[in-house]
């Protein structure tokens, strides 16, 4: 499975891929059901951060955390809330959630936290542009968490 494509950073001048807005996203988590509701509001992509987040509760269980959605790509992970937007504490989706967010969407890759934690080879990261390496190098990323959801500036 290749991750790292062109436009994953969601920082990108030249090349031709769109960004996914919030009326896509609004209608991907619309159809999230019980025991899962979105709270609060949806958080889009900005000059710093190349993802959607919005924040989760599982009533059953009354806990909170907040998924992303990489603002090119149907590519979807967990974090535990309190993470900030360069220090994403990952986590993993459970299965019920995954069959939901999957069953709409057949492009959706819900990505796990042992992979996302995972550290980059050099070789993968070369089929990005210049451009995109040296954002890479200059924040210290080594890890597909750190560059699928990057809060880059």
């Amino acid at each position: 499975m290749k991750l790292l494509k062109k436009g994953i950073t969601g920082f990108f001048k030249k090349e031709n891929i769109k960004k996914h807005t919030e009326i896509q996203i609004k209608d991907f988590i619309k159809n999230i059901k019980f025991p899962y509701i979105l709270i609060g509001e949806i958080e889009s992509p900005n000059h710093s951060s190349n993802y959607y987040r919005f924040t989760i509760l599982k009533q059953n269980k009354n806990e909170k955390f907040d998924l992303l959605i990489n603002s090119c790509f149907w590519i979807i992970a967990g974090i535990k809330s309190e993470s900030s937007w360069m220090n994403l504490d990952f986590i993993d989706i459970d299965s019920n959630l995954s069959e939901q967010l999957t069953n709409q969407n057949a492009e959706l890759q819900i990505l796990n936290k042992e992979l996302l934690d995972s550290i980059i080879q050099e070789e993968e990261i070369n089929i990005l542009d210049k451009s995109k390496i040296d954002q890479i190098i200059y924040w210290k990323s080594e890890t597909y968490g750190e560059i699928i959801f990057n809060g880059y500036d």
